[in-house]
């Protein structure tokens, strides 16, 4: 546990977290908060997931981050059948901004995390927590995958936010996780 508090991030840095989502611990997770916690955290927090429900976000973040903030604004997605005449969609759940975008669109979840960063650039750090990259080559590709995180670190890096991109290494094979290394500052094994 001590290489996981023993992290010093800065604003404007990607992590590459590299464990499977058993392993997530909540305290780890309350580790990387930039500042304190207490019930005044002011850091606003979103949670991104091409391939999960909000209702499965805010169970999962509530699994890893017991003693830390809700997310301020959740990216979701949502398997539509047929053509819809809407990329996305917003509303508030429980005091959280959930935004549905259809089918894992990437360039709708793209500018929506521009949004969010641009929003809060001149708030306190915003973390952005990203789960997951294996989720996100399976239901697209590597290369897929590869450019929308380099679009999306230089990003957090511009907004100096903090994020976190977690991915199982049991899942992909030593060639595509070593290939996906160079797009972040750090990486947590």
């Amino acid at each position: 546990m001590s290489q996981w508090r023993k992290r010093n991030v800065t604003p404007g840095s990607n992590t590459l977290v590299l464990v499977s989502p058993d392993e997530l611990e909540s305290e780890l997770v309350e580790d990387w908060f930039p500042q304190p916690l207490s019930s005044e955290i002011t850091t606003p927090v979103l949670f991104v997931s091409p391939n999960d429900s909000p209702r499965e976000i805010l169970e999962k973040w509530q699994s890893y981050a017991t003693e830390c903030p809700p997310p301020v604004a959740i990216i979701a997605s949502e398997d539509v059948n047929g053509l819809s005449s809407r990329r996305s969609t917003t509303c508030e759940i429980n005091g959280v901004r959930v935004t549905t975008v259809v089918n894992a669109d990437l360039t709708v979840i793209a500018s929506l995390i521009h949004e969010y960063l641009t929003e809060w650039d001149e708030s306190a750090v915003p973390l952005l927590w990203f789960d997951s990259i294996t989720a996100l080559i399976e239901s697209t590709s590597l290369e897929t995958g590869f450019r929308f995180l380099s679009y999306l670190t230089k990003r957090v890096q511009i907004a100096e936010s903090i994020a976190y991109y977690q991915l199982d290494p049991t899942v992909h094979d030593r060639k595509t996780v070593s290939s996906l290394m160079p797009l972040f500052d750090s990486v947590i094994e």
